[in-house]
């Protein structure tokens, strides 16, 4: 092999001059010697009499040049030179003892650099392997979360087709003219709970558009106080069942109408909310709201269990839960807050947490809620639309699902609209032969040709112009996106009545007829109030407190206190009657004219 300076000729064993120097002077000693004579004695030897021999050298050449040129003097440079070839002779001795110990240095030092580079060389292999492992353990991970996700999905369409004819067919018994009155609450809680189930089937979806980066908002206007509305009706119920109290305190300039996501407001406040009834053994749990320049200051407030404070930062990461064991002993997965958190965030809002074990909890939101000036007027209930104006238009639903099919029949015939039903792709192509519908209701999942590939054929082979609809049971994704469906030609299930009708009246440009809903109520009640008498009406202090709860839109109260007064005494139930249908529809403002009327009669 060549010389290499890094390796020191390591694979030649005692071949360096030094260890065969070594080995002759071992030889010329006794044995007892032996131990005695080590390298760096040798070492040490050779080079002080290599300096002394060259000093020596130069000294012997000195005093020969000097014995050329005069001999008087010959005995005094002589022992002039002797004693310089002494003193030189130490010093060398000196730097030759300085020299070695330096030597060996440099030579411990590049042991120690070669030990340390072996052992950064295995360090580097073990980093491979374990770079290798870790690679094979993502691998797999990804492939398990592509798994999951599919399985959420999967999941998600599953609840929501049976969901979506619950919720439709709730909708149109609670807008049944002919359903009678006392069952209409009945109605009203299977509704707003199958909307609070798809509520919660919405967050089961977000986890995995979270974990994807892919997380969609929409600007929309909301009714405000129709959604804490219902959420009070909710919880309400809930917490009556836990045997807590459940209170909602809303500032009088709340605005009715805002611009946000209202999905994703909703999904947040249910979170929080199921979250403080879950981990509230007794006492009471509360949601109090004040509104000033557009930001909401939203406050969650429990007599729950508490949160440790070394857990108020790790309560909000995915999977993670609070130490203490009744939270442990608690169903969940630890999914709720990191949503929250993350919702909150994209909304532009921030949320902390305020904690004492045993004492309970409260959670603060803040998040910018801008206020609807001019709100859009429109249909947002199938009892308000009652037919529309112009031509007849056809509409074509294909789905295989009978109930669905139905369902949609059944909401769109009473308006006036021609329905042709197709249970597959093919069977929608053959009522397209024979017929050009003005509009498509499309499901995306049908079996042989799925609603992509029909609306593709029937832009094809029928026409671009016909206007589509895809409904799905399966939350938005990037299949819709790179498909270019705009927001107005897709809806998710369960459907929601208004929305609906919002889009088909968007899409064919129609002009609802609508009936007045509100002056038709009022001006019914109005006939009956002519049939109060004064001993139907209670005490004046009670109607007083009645007017006190409308001005402050407590819609919870107004209901609470009519029902005692009709409890109070039989004769006051025809007044309860007259007022109590406004109060079942939130309208405050109906409820206080007809309250005043009374006043005047």
């Amino acid at each position: 092999c060549s010389l290499d300076a890094r390796c020191q000729d390591n694979c030649k064993e005692k071949t360096p001059i030094l260890d065969q120097l070594a080995s002759f002077v071992r030889n010329l000693l006794p044995k007892k010697l032996h131990h005695h004579v080590t390298s760096r004695v040798v070492h040490y030897l050779g080079v002080h009499i290599l300096i002394c021999g060259v000093i020596a050298s130069i000294l012997s050449l000195l005093y020969y040049q000097t014995s050329l040129k005069t001999s008087d003097a010959n005995e005094i440079v002589a022992a002039t030179l002797w004693e310089a070839f002494i003193i030189l002779m130490i010093i060398s001795g000196v730097v030759s003892w300085l020299f070695v110990l330096a030597k060996e240095s440099r030579q411990v030092a590049e042991e120690e650099s070669t030990r340390q580079t072996e052992k950064l060389k295995a360090e580097i292999k073990a980093h491979e392997r374990t770079d290798a492992e870790l690679q094979k353990a993502k691998e797999a991970a990804d492939t398990a979360n592509f798994a999951k996700s599919r399985y959420v999905t999967g999941l998600a369409h599953e609840l929501r087709t049976p969901l979506n004819a619950i919720y439709g067919y709730a909708q149109l018994l609670e807008n049944n003219q002919e359903i009678p009155a006392p069952q209409k609450p009945s109605i009203s809680v299977i509704r707003r709970n199958a909307d609070h189930l798809a509520q919660l089937i919405e967050g089961i979806s977000d986890i995995s558009k979270i974990e994807s980066g892919r997380l969609h908002l929409l600007r929309e206007q909301v009714n405000l106080e129709d959604l804490l509305y219902q959420l009070e009706d909710i919880y309400e119920l809930q917490a009556k069942n836990a045997d807590i109290r459940f209170n909602m305190h809303l500032p009088a300039n709340l605005p009715t109408y805002v611009y946000t996501d209202g999905k994703r407001l909703k999904q947040i406040l249910i979170n929080l909310l199921t979250n403080a009834i879950k981990f509230t053994r007794k006492g009471s749990v509360s949601l109090s709201m004040s509104y000033r320049s557009e930001v909401a200051e939203i406050i969650i407030e429990d007599t729950g269990i508490g949160i440790p404070p070394e857990d108020l930062e790790r309560i909000f990461q995915p999977f993670e839960r609070g130490s203490t064991p009744q939270t442990h002993s608690t169903r969940g997965i630890g999914l709720g807050l990191a949503i929250t958190r993350v919702l909150i965030n994209v909304l532009g809002g921030e949320i902390s947490v305020q904690s004492k074990v045993g004492k309970g909890s409260r959670f603060t939101i803040k998040i910018f809620l801008s206020e609807v000036k001019i709100p859009k007027e429109s249909p947002t209930s199938l009892d308000e639309v009652v037919g529309y104006k112009g031509a007849r238009k056809t509409i074509l639903i294909a789905d295989d699902t009978p109930e669905h099919r139905g369902l949609l029949e059944d909401i769109l015939t009473p308006l006036g609209f021609k329905i042709y039903t197709a249970e597959d792709g093919y069977s929608a192509l053959q009522v397209l032969h024979s017929t050009k519908p003005d509009l498509c209701l499309l499901d995306v999942s049908m079996p042989r040709i799925d609603g992509w590939q029909l609306s593709r054929r029937i832009r094809k082979k029928i026409g671009r112009d016909i206007p589509i609809i895809m409904i799905s049971a399966n939350n938005r994704n990037e299949r819709v996106l790179t498909a270019g469906i705009k927001d107005e030609f897709y809806l998710m299930k369960p459907i929601v009545v208004g929305v609906l009708l919002e889009k088909i009246a968007s899409i064919l440009q129609l002009t609802w007829i609508t009936r007045n809903k509100s002056s038709q109520d009022t001006n019914g009640l109005r006939d009956r109030s002519l049939q109060l008498k004064k001993e139907n009406l209670p005490p004046v202090t009670d109607r007083q407190n009645l007017r006190e709860l409308a001005e402050i839109g407590h819609v919870l109260g107004i209901r609470d206190k009519l029902t005692s007064i009709k409890k109070h005494s039989e004769q006051y139930a025809p007044f309860v009657d007259y007022l109590m249908p406004s109060i079942q529809r939130f309208e405050i403002k109906a409820f206080l004219t007809l309250l005043a009327e009374i006043e005047n009669e």
